[in-house]
């Protein structure tokens, strides 16, 4: 474990120090086997950004506990601290060509690309997804050469191929807050679908942009039969359940409530935040109150901004969220958290690296670059299927094992 200052020379303002690790041969310790590509830690702690010497995390020890790696270090030259490693996922980052990856992709990605169809002609991407009656169902965003968002609908049987899709949007931009504004070819309509099924009721939280007030947060709703049976006229009227002014999307409803409150996770501005709520009967009170749980790290992949990349999978040791992140470089990863299964907003561990990044073709070239992004994904067994968007232009799935990232983010000997 080493210490390492990025952009040391170039001022206080953009030095972060961080917390790296080297792999030595145990019988030539000169010898590199491998290193860690991103940072294990930076400042994010109060303790570690404020004291003598504010952000800075130094290490200076560490013990193994099974499968943990113990490390104390010294945050902001003030206080002594402790963090825990999951040591065989250190080990497998430090050496990937020996360790077979989490995430895999479908060898028939993209599974949907723009078709002639006006609406849908200039990229399809960024899909929700829900299961029905065995099949499952996403929700993507589809935009026309006007750049007005819309949803078009498709499905699969088995996850991966694609049996059904429409050949008309499911829901179109239908109120004003939704409806374009600016310039004819100005971004607009509804945007990145995110699906709670309660009950016998689909729960749609969506982006809605007029292209010239600040995006907000829209819900909408549909009874599972009809949108089963397609009867895309029965949709809910939608209200904005975000405050005006705000940059405040990436927003999904958790499929339980948490002391007998509903939970709307969201973004504001770069930090992924919650609030709760008696009802969602939005039509006389926005949201407001924003319970931060986690943001960005600086000097790490996810340094720009992150945001909830759909509703999280319920396991014994916690609620496994997955999300996005920007780096500096603005390309989109996605990583994941372990939050707490009685209190959601209480983060318990967080991937180190990302789990899934751009490196295919269609992922890294489009309407936009190095962009993997998600608003859904489906469990059958043990297995995820994570529906995403590739290049702000088509959409691809890919798959893993919930057990396995689970071990990942909560080790056996882990508190």
């Amino acid at each position: 474990m080493y210490s390492y200052f990025q952009n040391y020379y170039q001022g206080e303002e953009r030095r972060v120090a961080s917390i790296e690790a080297v792999l030595l041969d145990p019988q030539n310790p000169q010898k590199i086997l491998g290193r860690t590509k991103y940072p294990l830690m930076t400042p994010e702690e109060l303790y570690e950004r404020f004291g003598v010497v504010p952000n800075v995390v130094f290490p200076s020890g560490c013990l193994i506990q099974k499968n943990a790696l113990e490390l104390y270090y010294g945050g902001a030259d003030t206080v002594c601290a402790k963090a825990s490693i999951n040591l065989p996922d250190l080990l497998a980052e430090m050496q990937p060509e020996r360790t077979k990856p989490l995430v895999l992709r479908a060898k028939e990605n993209p599974i949907l690309s723009p078709t002639q169809n006006p609406w849908e002609k200039r990229a399809v991407f960024n899909p929700g997804a829900v299961e029905l009656g065995g099949t499952i169902h996403l929700l993507y965003r589809a935009m026309g050469e006007d750049n007005t968002s819309v949803f078009g609908y498709a499905a699969s049987k088995n996850g991966v191929k694609i049996t059904e899709r429409s050949t008309q949007p499911a829901y179109i931009p239908r109120e004003d807050f939704e409806l374009k504004k600016g310039g004819p070819n100005e971004n607009s309509g509804c945007e990145d679908p995110r699906i709670t099924k309660i009950g016998e009721t689909l729960y749609v939280i969506y982006t809605a942009y007029d292209s010239v007030h600040a995006p907000r947060s829209a819900l909408t709703s549909i009874l599972c039969k009809d949108f089963f049976e397609k009867r895309w006229d029965t949709w809910k009227k939608p209200v904005l359940i975000t405050p005006g002014g705000v940059d405040d999307k990436d927003t999904f409803l958790l499929e339980e409530k948490v002391g007998g409150q509903h939970m709307i996770v969201h973004r504001i501005h770069s930090h992924i935040c919650a609030d709760f709520v008696d009802s969602l009967d939005f039509t006389k009170n926005p949201i407001s109150r924003c319970i931060e749980m986690l943001g960005p790290r600086r000097g790490m992949w996810d340094s720009e901004k992150i945001g909830a990349a759909g509703p999280p999978i319920k396991t014994p040791r916690g609620w496994v969220l997955l999300y996005h992140g920007v780096s500096s470089q603005k390309h989109y990863a996605l990583g994941a958290v372990l939050l707490d299964l009685n209190s959601p907003t209480v983060v318990l561990s967080r991937t180190i690296d990302p789990i899934f990044e751009a490196t295919e073709e269609y992922e890294k070239k489009g309407q936009a670059e190095n962009v993997v992004f998600s608003c859904g994904s489906v469990l059958r067994d043990d297995t995820v299927y994570l529906y995403y968007g590739g290049g702000d232009t088509v959409v691809g799935v890919a798959k893993f094992s919930l057990k396995r990232l689970v071990k990942i983010l909560a080790p056996d000997n882990f508190a």
